[in-house]
């Protein structure tokens, strides 16, 4: 696929993800509803086909399931950069991990 569609159909999935202070905590939702990010990727976690989560939230598509992973993916690769002795380095870190340096 050439890299501008794919970059356009990512932009266009990613705006189905919306953050709202006033709704949810300002966690991020699937097109301003109540449904959480974490309320999707937790049933995939446990295993959970797209079919069987579709199933249990019917007001989900298809491509607010895969919005959900693009945003994810997204949130977790990104570089975090990170001063030390010989300067400023790129350490790559989970969100849940420490920013320490060891």
């Amino acid at each position: 696929m050439f890299p501008v569609l794919k970059k356009a159909m990512s932009n266009n999935l990613l705006e189905r993800i919306t953050v709202n202070p006033e709704q949810c905590g300002g966690r991020p939702c699937i097109r301003g509803m109540r449904i959480r990010v974490i309320d999707v990727l937790d049933p995939f976690a446990a295993g959970l086909s797209s079919e069987q989560i579709l199933e249990e939230m019917p007001d989900l598509e298809m491509d607010d399931l895969r919005a959900v992973h693009l945003y994810a993916a997204r949130r977790l690769d990104h570089p975090v950069l990170a001063a030390c002795s010989s300067g400023l380095t790129r350490k790559f870190l989970p969100p849940f991990q420490s920013n320490s340096l060891t």
